[in-house]
């Protein structure tokens, strides 16, 4: 151990006297990563931590000053959701556009535009990171948004850069100082990388695999001042079944570690509206609200509030409901009819045997009744038996019910 304090001095000594020391640090950083050296890659992250906070004095704050004078008044972004320096979470389901979300929030706080609900007049400098699209895709993507919403190049100027990150490398230890040159050039106020797993090494469900993303994050942060905002996906199954706090694919360290979430979720019942959620760390709850896709002339095509509709979530009990409500009523012909195949049943016993089988509501099983039974239709028929306190309705195919009745004619 002493061995090992002594050989860091000398280590830490030419990191200090180096041109650009914070770069060489994650240049050896990478290195040590790609060698499979997990213990140096950790040494020399604490390394760059430390040297981010050395000079750094310890300044305990009275309280009584607190009370005494007016707090600063914060830069907000999104207006009571998050400011300038917060880390920010996008999440979502990938059939949830996402990533169109994003983009129509970057080119609208560059523009100095409303972003669905959020009042905005401020033009923000944006640096937009994206690593799933080629480049001439992404072209013709910004061009439609920009269509869709009315912005021209003298809305927009130079406001909004993007990297087209694909195949360049760049991940939690290599390309991150890079990328905080270029913002801090741009005057970046907020840095979206979209999608984060592109970031990361390892496997989703390990909170080691996150810690050098959003350790990189803090770094970025405290170099450029910009917000940081990322784009990562839900885990399987129905979004809506799970808490707000809950959302995001992998190790859940990722909820405790973000200063405000935006969650999209597919709407219960209209096809096509996204319920949007907010989760804030320093501001008053926010209400959830919907939004829809709308798809313009010429492909232009964005985002628009739906303020009509209830913000209710699907979830997996309502898609099971969904689907079946959705199925014409005569899909059930065949299972229906093999349920008195050998012979007629009380009708209470053939609703239910319907809901437990087929997953029907009483609705459902009682609108399939009336249908195979009108006259016109004829797949079923039913017979009353009457007598000295019992009255049983029994619902059977036609030919059943006509041999129960002529018996009973006798």
């Amino acid at each position: 151990m002493i061995e090992s304090a002594g050989a860091l001095n000398p280590f830490s000594n030419q990191v200090k006297a180096a041109d650009e020391p914070v770069k060489a640090l994650f240049e050896d950083m990478n290195r040590a990563y790609n060698h499979g050296d997990f213990e140096g890659f950790m040494r020399i992250l604490g390394t760059i931590q430390g040297m981010i906070q050395s000079g750094k004095e310890i300044k305990p704050v009275s309280a009584l000053k607190y009370i005494q004078t007016d707090p600063p008044t914060p830069v907000q972004v999104l207006r009571d959701t998050f400011d300038i320096g917060d880390k920010v979470a996008i999440l979502g389901s990938s059939k949830q556009r996402k990533s169109f979300f994003i983009l129509q929030m970057c080119i609208s706080l560059a523009a100095g535009l409303d972003f669905l609900i959020w009042k905005n007049a401020v033009r923000r400098r944006v640096l937009l990171v994206q690593f799933e699209v080629k480049e001439a895709h992404y072209h013709k993507r910004v061009r439609n948004m920009a269509d869709a919403l009315d912005i021209d190049e003298d809305s927009i100027k130079d406001n909004l850069l993007i990297v087209n990150a694909r195949g360049l490398g760049i991940n939690s230890t290599g390309g991150i100082p890079e990328l905080s040159a270029v913002a801090k050039k741009h005057g970046a106020e907020i840095i979206v990388f979209d999608p984060l797993y592109k970031l990361m090494d390892g496997s989703e469900n390990s909170p080691e695999a996150f810690k050098p993303v959003l350790d990189a994050f803090d770094l970025l942060a405290e170099d450029t001042g910009a917000a940081i905002c990322y784009v990562h996906h839900d885990a399987k199954g129905a979004a809506g079944d799970r808490d707000i706090r809950d959302r995001g694919a992998g190790s859940n360290v990722l909820g405790r570690d973000y200063d405000a979430c935006i969650a999209l979720s597919p709407h219960r019942s209209e096809e096509g509206a996204t319920v949007v959620e907010i989760l804030v760390r320093n501001y008053r709850p926010r209400r959830p609200f919907c939004i829809e896709w709308i798809d313009g002339l010429s492909s232009s095509s964005c985002f628009i509030p739906r303020c009509d509709l209830d913000p209710v979530k699907e979830t997996s009990l309502s898609k099971k409901k969904s689907i079946n409500s959705k199925l014409p009523i005569a899909s059930f012909e065949m299972s229906a009819l093999a349920l008195v195949k050998d012979k007629p049943l009380p009708i209470s016993v053939f609703k239910n045997q319907l809901r437990h089988d087929m997953k029907m509501t009483v609705v459902e099983a009682q609108t399939f009744a009336d249908w195979a039974t009108d006259p016109a239709v004829g797949k079923l028929a039913i017979h009353e038996q009457r007598g000295r306190g019992n009255n049983t309705k029994l619902i059977g195919l036609p030919d059943q019910i006509t041999k129960l009745s002529a018996k009973e004619d006798v």
